[in-house]
């Protein structure tokens, strides 16, 4: 797999690189970084949805292996 694929893969799974950190000790840059954070919370509601899909789609598949074993 291509570093391009991985990191449309890795945005696709994972909000970290959406957010900066807002543990700064200047005042100007914590600010800049919690501004920026609050207008993007909106987008995690959309990773949670697709972790919960995933997590779904996961134990049926398991659910439904687990039926064929036994």
């Amino acid at each position: 797999m291509s570093a391009c694929y991985q990191s449309v893969w890795f945005r696709y799974f994972f909000f970290q690189w959406l957010f900066q950190d807002a543990n700064q000790q200047d005042l100007f840059v914590r600010t800049t970084a919690i501004l920026h954070n609050q207008q993007n919370r909106h987008h995690l509601l959309t990773y949670l949805r697709r972790w919960a899909l995933l997590t779904v789609v996961t134990f049926l598949r398991v659910c439904f292996w687990n039926r064929l074993a036994f």
